[in-house]
């Protein structure tokens, strides 16, 4: 049993609220809002994400923090499916507007 736990207690579970680093400590939990941004670049036999995520405290933010998560392949689909609901429209809402500089050089 103590293997069993040890196992399931070393996993990262993707869920509604966020990512559950640890299943123990469910203050470990990082909440979709404190991703600021993330990347995915493929492997071998997988999909790695890297999560850059704020660092909360109760007064202030302390700083940022970054969450590698390693997926296999036959769990990608899923995963981005969560992630892309979650993070997407996020994260491509903050885009930078167009600008004409030359018409704001011109005036």
């Amino acid at each position: 049993m103590w293997f069993i736990s040890s196992y399931l207690a070393s996993k990262y579970y993707i869920t509604d609220y966020g990512i559950v680093k640890n299943i123990n400590d469910p203050s470990q939990t990082i909440p979709w809002f404190q991703i600021l941004d993330y990347v995915e670049r493929d492997g071998k036999k997988g999909v790695e994400y890297l999560f850059s995520y704020s660092e909360m405290d109760k007064s202030f933010c302390e700083g940022f923090q970054q969450l590698k998560l390693y997926v296999p392949y036959d769990k990608h689909e899923a995963v981005k499916k969560i992630v892309s609901l979650k993070l997407e429209n996020k994260i491509e809402g903050h885009g930078v507007p167009d600008i004409d500089i030359k018409r704001i050089q011109e005036d």
